[in-house]
């Protein structure tokens, strides 16, 4: 048995890769339409929509990464903590954004929807298509007993 198969972090790792790739991808392709259909606002929209998105989806990637090791109840502790912290830094940016113009409000509103669906897809699949053991491959001292 392969050690790759046999590391936990391995589909996690995988699902960040191609949140990365998506959000470069996103972000490029986003600032192409946002300046065809809006000009330089439509490009400053869909840049700050592809950021916000990336940021809050990739920081959940890189949470959970960082807490593979830990207990379940910790996991899920963390987890919650940082996602009431987005939620708060969430309400604080959309709060100054608010104030200004330089951006195209549509560009960055249908960005952000529709990249938070294109990277959870694609770390989704990322996470299924990756092998990993689920179970132990050694037998423990208590399985013969």
């Amino acid at each position: 048995m392969s050690t790759a198969a046999a590391d936990p972090s391995a589909p996690l790792r995988a699902a960040a890769r191609h949140g990365v790739l998506g959000l470069v991808v996103l972000a490029v392709v986003a600032a192409v339409v946002g300046g065809l259909a809006a000009g330089a606002p439509g490009v400053w929209g869909a840049l700050l929509g592809a950021a916000v998105c990336g940021a809050f989806v990739l920081f959940t990637v890189a949470v959970v990464l960082s807490t593979t090791g830990s207990a379940p109840t910790t996991t899920a502790a963390v987890l919650m903590g940082t996602w009431l912290l987005k939620l708060v830094a969430l309400i604080v940016a959309l709060a100054v954004l608010r104030r200004f113009d330089f951006y195209d409000r549509t560009a960055f509103g249908v960005v952000v929807i529709v990249g938070v669906v294109v990277l959870l897809g694609l770390e989704t699949l990322a996470v299924v298509r990756t092998r990993n053991t689920y179970v132990d491959p050694v037998p423990s001292v208590s399985d013969g007993e």
